[in-house]
């Protein structure tokens, strides 16, 4: 059930509570269990993951919750040879590309958004995997007809919607 104006009723928020309560501590779960498996199957490798925004919980009437509200901006964890170790501070959602880029061994483009963020990553792999640098990628060049790219935009709207990013 839902109010007037889409907010859900009391009634309509403990029957999203009991239908999707756990998605997220399950979601957790099995993002770990494959990360496990992927650990297990290489040798010293490089692991980065990646949210574009994070989760707070709380409690509420009792039960755990996952809000948006109060939440970290983002999430960034990094393990293996590549990387230093400690906190990291000031890195942009658009940062993580150029360093995807250089880890894999590809050139970084200047003309990029982002920065590698050097001070990331540990001097002897600096130095043995020296990152290259291109001016461009290429031409951004509109490949999709912009009818379709409103459509696309429209559907993507509805399921941020549906998911609680916009109202």
């Amino acid at each position: 059930p839902v109010e007037p104006g889409g907010q859900p009723t009391r009634a309509g928020e403990e029957e999203q509570q009991r239908k999707f309560g756990r998605v997220v501590s399950e979601s957790y779960r099995r993002v770990d269990r494959a990360l496990a498996e992927i650990l297990a199957s290489y040798r010293d490798p490089n692991v980065v993951v990646v949210s574009d925004h994070g989760f707070a919980r709380e409690t509420q009437r009792g039960k755990r919750v996952y809000q948006h509200n109060g939440a970290p901006p983002g999430i960034f964890l990094a393990a293996g040879p590549a990387f230093r170790q400690g906190p990291v501070e000031g890195l942009t959602l658009l940062d993580v590309m150029p360093l995807l880029a250089a880890l894999k061994g590809l050139p970084v483009a200047d003309d990029l958004e982002g920065r590698l963020r050097e001070d990331l990553i540990q001097p002897a792999f600096l130095s043995a995997h020296a990152p290259r640098r291109v001016a461009t990628y290429g031409p951004r060049g509109n490949v999709v007809a912009a009818q379709d790219v409103a459509a696309a935009d429209q559907e993507q709207v509805e399921r941020l919607r549906a998911l609680g990013y916009l109202q």
